[in-house]
Order: structure tokens, then C-alpha cells, then sequence
């Protein structure tokens, strides 16, 4: 069985399929749990396993096909290179970001340096990705938005031009 998360409508009908059941039924029981009521599982666990003791234990094993949220200028770059953590993606996107930062000029400090000295430190962050593609892009709080600008091209654009970041379309 495929738990197939490309959208919504395929992440239902894969849900549906997998626990043989209609989308009322899946309504209802989704409807009568309370995915906070444990402080020692996590709410997708406590859904999950209240949703199999009502509607039955999926019958095969699940996979899955999963969106990552990818913001690449190439793809095939993803096809060859997989997810890269953050320290390998910036070695892509710094000399990007310079290449077309050319010839313009940068005044006042940069706008996100809070956010940049927040992220010093030995520690290499990812590769992140996103089950549902829904979270990439509605992003509920603490994630960045995949629809908005990376946060890491903000923080090198910033470093680049400082406050005429956020004049280049006045």
C-alpha cells in the first residue's frame, strides 16, 4: 500500500484505500480523537493508533511517496545530489546570490543579522523535509514558508545588499 502525501487529494484517497474505509467514516473518526490527550506520544502516533483500533490495522505494509519541498533552480541538481544539509546547499546558492547581486549596490546594515548570528555554531542543520506537502506551503508556525524566500537566501542577500534588499522593487 502507498500512502501517496503529492496533495490532497491524493493523501485522502491513499488514506481511505489503505484503512478500507469511506471518507465519512474517516471524518468521523478523525473527528472523535484528541491527538493531544497523551503527554508521552506524539499526536501522529495517537491518531494513528486510535484511528486503527477503530477502523482495523492497514492490511499490508505502508510506504510512502513524499514531497521534500525542494527550491532548486535545477532540478536534476536534486536527481544527482539528494537533499543537502544547509553548510552544503549555501556552496550552491552563495555564489548564485553574488552572480546576480552584480553590479548593484548595497547600503545600510543587513536586515537579518539577528537571524544570521542566531544560526552560528558547529552544528550543520538538515536535510529537512516535509511529509505533507501542505505543511511546505501553508506553513504552520515554527516553518518557513517553501512559497516565500528561503530563509538562508535572505540571510546571504542581506549579507550582500543590506537594506536595498527590500528596495529593488520600489
Amino acid at each position: 500500500m502507498i500512502l501517496d502525501c503529492s496533495n490532497y487529494e491524493s493523501t485522502k484517497k491513499s488514506i481511505l484505500d489503505i484503512f478500507s474505509t469511506t471518507e465519512g467514516k474517516l471524518t468521523s473518526v478523525l473527528q472523535s480523537i484528541n491527538p493531544f490527550e497523551s503527554i508521552y506520544k506524539p499526536p501522529g502516533e495517537v491518531l494513528y493508533e486510535e484511528a486503527c483500533d477503530i477502523l482495523g490495522h492497514p492490511k499490508d505494509n505502508i510506504s510512502v511517496v513524499w514531497f521534500h519541498g525542494s527550491r532548486t533552480e535545477d532540478a536534476s541538481q536534486l536527481n544527482k545530489l539528494g537533499i543537502l544539509t544547509k553548510s552544503e546547499a549555501r556552496k550552491f546558492i552563495e555564489p548564485r546570490l553574488k552572480e546576480l547581486s552584480e553590479g548593484m549596490e548595497s547600503f545600510g546594515s543587513n536586515p537579518f543579522s539577528m537571524s544570521i548570528s542566531g544560526k552560528q555554531g558547529d552544528h550543520d542543520e538538515g536535510p529537512f523535509a516535509f511529509l505533507m506537502r501542505d505543511v511546505a506551503i501553508h506553513a504552520p508556525s515554527p516553518n518557513h514558508n517553501y512559497l516565500d524566500s528561503p530563509e538562508m537566501v535572505e540571510d546571504i542577500a542581506g549579507t550582500l545588499l543590506g537594506e536595498k534588499l527590500f528596495t529593488i522593487s520600489e
